[in-house]
C-alpha cells in the first residue's frame, strides 16, 4: 500500500502532465516552446555577458525585454488578445526602464 506522500505525489504528477498535455496544444511541444525562447533571448543577452560571468545584475530594462521575446515566442503560434496587452505593458517597461538607464550613464560619465 501505498503512503499518503507516494498518493499525494502521483496526484501532482498527474496534474502537471495534464497541464503539459494542454499547453503542448496551444504551444506545441515544450522542447520547441523553449528553444525558440532561448533562440529570441540569446541577442538580448549577449552584450551583457561579461556583467553575467562577474555576478552582476542585469538593468531591469534587458529583463522587461526578456519578457517581450518569451510573449512573442508564444504568439507566433496562436493569438490571445491578453498577449498583446501583456506586450505592450512590457514594452513600455522596457522603453521607460531603457531610457532611465541610459540617462543615468550618461551622467555617470
Amino acid at each position: 500500500m501505498k503512503t499518503l506522500t507516494e498518493m499525494l505525489e502521483i496526484v501532482e504528477q498527474s496534474r502537471l502532465a495534464a497541464i503539459q498535455r494542454e499547453r503542448g496544444k496551444v504551444y506545441g511541444s515544450p522542447d520547441e516552446n523553449w528553444r525558440g525562447i532561448a533562440m529570441m533571448c540569446a541577442p538580448l543577452l549577449q552584450p551583457h555577458a561579461d556583467a553575467i560571468k562577474r555576478g552582476e545584475p542585469l538593468p531591469i530594462h534587458v529583463w522587461a525585454l526578456l519578457m517581450v521575446a518569451i510573449k512573442l515566442n508564444r504568439m507566433r503560434l496562436v493569438f490571445y488578445e491578453d498577449n498583446y496587452a501583456d506586450l505592450r505593458n512590457y514594452l513600455k517597461f522596457a522603453e521607460d526602464w531603457q531610457k532611465s538607464h541610459q540617462t543615468q550613464s550618461q551622467e555617470k560619465a
